[in-house]
Formats: structure tokens, C-alpha cells, sequence
């Protein structure tokens, strides 16, 4: 492994660690952009856990410490439930990207998720380039057009 490749590693993984042990925001649901809490408040790893319901589609998003086999990132459970959506037809990797709080945008490379109709769930991955560098101070998954919903965002703050 070259050096190179060893930093970024070691970057994700500490980014994912202050993802884990450091955001700042309540669980349950996502706050709008412009809603961020004081920096510094400790949250348990089930804090991470986002909850959004809109439309007739409700999704569950907690970042897992775990990436996806043969991802050297940030991979995310993700969990949808509806009653009324065939949810089979939704792919996420055509539909999620990761952003930081400095504008830079990233595009998912795995989306892993059997079909289940009205409940699904998976497992979304962005890997490679470092994804959330050191004057990053949130990173938000934004998920488009699923379900009549154009747009929804998770976000963790990173404690700076």
C-alpha cells in the first residue's frame, strides 16, 4: 500500500469515528440546514440514527462503522418502509450523494440492497477520493426524488 492510499485510509476511518462519536444533533430526524447545535455535545452511536417521513415513504439512516465489503468509506444503513410504493424501482445509487458542509459533492459507488417491495433496505457506500476533509464541519446525505419526495437530507455534524 502506498503512502498515499494509507492517509486517505486513515482519514476515512478517523472521519467516520468523529461521525460516531461526535455529532452534534439529536436523533429521530433530520433539522433543516439552517437548525445546527452547539458543537461539542456528546451523542451515543444510537444518536446517529435519522428518521425522515415524507410523502408516503419513511426512511431510517445511521452511518455504519462497518463499510460494505470492498469499500474503503463511509457506507450508511439505510431502511425504507412504505405501504403504498413498489420500492424495488428505486436505486439509490442513481439517486444519493454525500456533501459536505464546503460544498463538495460525492456520488455513491454501491448500492447493495435486495429487493423487498413496501420495506427495503441496504446498504449505500461512497469510497475513494477522501470524503469529508478537515475544514468540513457537517456531511449530509441527500436522497432525490423517491417516491413524489424531491429532496431529502440527513445530516451529522463533525465536530471541528
Amino acid at each position: 500500500m502506498n503512502g498515499r492510499a494509507f492517509v486517505a485510509i486513515a482519514m476515512l476511518v478517523s472521519i467516520l469515528a468523529a461521525l460516531l462519536s461526535a455529532c452534534s444533533k439529536p436523533a429521530q430526524s433530520s433539522p433543516p440546514a439552517s437548525q445546527v447545535a452547539s458543537p461539542g455535545q456528546p451523542q451515543a452511536v444510537s444518536d446517529l440514527k435519522r428518521t425522515e417521513s415524507s410523502g408516503s415513504v419513511t426512511f431510517v439512516v445511521t452511518p455504519d462503522p462497518a463499510p460494505a465489503p470492498g469499500v474503503q468509506g463511509l457506507t450508511f444503513d439505510i431502511v425504507m418502509d412504505t405501504h403504498s410504493v413498489d420500492l424495488d424501482g428505486y436505486d439509490l445509487k442513481l439517486r444519493a450523494t454525500l456533501r459536505d458542509g464546503q460544498g463538495r459533492v460525492f456520488q455513491p459507488t454501491l448500492w447493495d440492497a435486495p429487493p423487498g417491495g413496501h420495506h427495503r433496505e441496504g446498504k449505500l457506500a461512497f469510497s475513494g477520493q477522501p470524503l469529508v476533509q478537515a475544514d468540513s464541519r457537517n456531511v449530509e446525505l441527500v436522497i432525490r426524488d423517491v417516491a413524489g419526495t424531491k429532496e431529502r437530507i440527513f445530516r451529522w455534524d463533525v465536530k471541528p
